[in-house]
């Protein structure tokens, strides 16, 4: 398909192609960001200059004027809405352009994946826009806002451009941090993946990615519904069947949203409770698991979290018991070692000297 057809199909015209200064400024601006927010990740200024500075930018007009700016891989090209000032469009701008950065990263050992998205299987297209969305607001220092979608009460960074990709990856990232998240995002490899498979399972992620793609998919189609029945002449009938239709889909997101955070709080913490071995790790964990209520997404009907919450504490208690039977046993080893090797008056009373105290101080740590 023809540059011209596509920008039709999307609903953009072009106003005019930007001058060097305007490119060059805009390069400087985006760089300056990445470079700040993220130097973990050892970008360097002046190459994302350069890097930037080669694409084709242009002025437009969209059709969707919701729409701040809109990059297309085939003709290294990035078009910004007129209407909104470059100032004002510093999401937008930000986020085509790490989909842009993401396609020149793109290694000749690795040309399946844009990012998070394997381009092969067609799969990951949403975690891909999560990321990429979730690293410009922290970037651009956004501030959590509570919203509403679909029935579903949530607190997320971008409450208007991707909500519940970035809040459920904001979930996942209590987890994995958002460095893997990050890095895969933008080398296109598959440190994101590893990392939450070994803090939760394979079958995790794939659900995790498989669910993203859904909601993304049914949000596409409910847009589609949603303007047909804006612009709609039709009669009463055929409007009451596409508000039908519409409530079916906003509840087949809301049900596959909570499904989805359903995994995330199950699999991880489970994992974590798992792995526990000592008291510190133990109180670690209940403090985590309190605080993610946070990152909680509810309605009225919702109540896994606390469900969860609650059958976890009766596990703490029982693990507690089994970690301090199993510091008493280890105790009692020791003392069985030392008494092998107590032969003499002189030994014998040394011994009973550190066995008095250490039972001194089991007795105390008990009371503690």
């Amino acid at each position: 398909m023809s540059l011209k057809s596509t920008l039709r199909k999307e609903g953009i015209q072009v106003i005019k192609k930007l001058d060097a200064f305007e490119v060059n400024n805009i390069s400087k601006k985006i760089a300056n960001v990445l470079c700040s927010a993220f130097p973990e990740h050892e970008m360097q200024y002046n190459n994302l200059v350069s890097c930037i500075s080669s694409l084709n930018m242009y002025a437009s007009i969209f059709e969707n004027n919701l729409i701040g700016a809109k990059y297309f891989y085939n003709n290294n090209s990035i078009f910004f809405n007129a209407n909104i000032s470059i100032e004002e469009n510093d999401m937008f701008c930000l986020h085509e352009c790490i989909h842009f950065l993401q396609d020149s990263y793109i290694s000749k050992a690795n040309q399946s994946h844009l990012g998070l998205y394997n381009i092969n299987k067609g799969n990951g297209l949403a975690l891909n826009e999560g990321a990429v969305q979730l690293m410009t607001c922290e970037a651009l220092g956004k501030q959590p806002e509570e919203v509403k979608y679909y029935d579903i009460n949530l607190c997320t960074t971008s409450p208007t451009y991707y909500p519940l990709q970035c809040a459920l990856l904001q979930q996942v990232s209590y987890f994995t941090g958002t460095y893997p998240i990050y890095h895969s995002a933008l080398c296109s490899d598959e440190i994101f993946k590893n990392t939450l498979i070994a803090l939760s399972d394979e079958q995790t992620f794939k659900k995790l990615q498989s669910n993203m793609d859904k909601i993304l998919t049914l949000e596409t189609e409910l847009e589609f519904y949603t303007n047909e029945l804006a612009t709609s002449e039709c009669k009463v009938r055929k409007i009451n069947k596409i508000t039908s239709i519409i409530d079916e889909y906003k509840h087949e997101i809301s049900k596959t949203f909570f499904a989805t955070q359903n995994l995330i709080i199950s699999h991880c913490f489970s994992k974590e409770f798992h792995d526990i071995k000592d008291m510190e790790s133990l109180k670690n964990f209940k403090n985590r698991l309190y605080e993610f209520k946070n990152l909680i997404a509810y309605n009225n009907d919702y109540t896994f979290y606390n469900d969860f919450y609650c059958h976890a504490m009766e596990n703490i208690e029982e693990k507690q018991k089994q970690i301090e039977n199993a510091s008493t046993s280890i105790l009692e080893q020791e003392i069985s070692k030392q008494l092998t090797v107590v032969n003499t008056t002189k030994g014998a009373f040394a011994f009973l000297k550190r066995l008095i105290y250490r039972l001194g101080l089991a007795g105390r740590k008990e009371m503690m």
